[in-house]
């Protein structure tokens, strides 16, 4: 587990956020707006892309 206790804190908060946003950010369809947020969405793409 690499997350630091802040990346574990945010991630948790992406997990509030409405499933149609998420998929939208994670699909690369929209940016999020919150900085936190997009760069943990970027972490989640980044490690699963083949």
């Amino acid at each position: 587990n690499d997350l630091s206790e802040q990346d574990k804190e945010t991630f948790e908060r992406l997990l509030t956020c409405d499933d149609p946003d998420l998929f939208a950010w994670i699909m690369g369809h929209q940016t999020c707006q919150d900085p936190e947020l997009a760069r943990m969405v970027d972490t989640i793409v980044s490690r699963v892309k083949v």
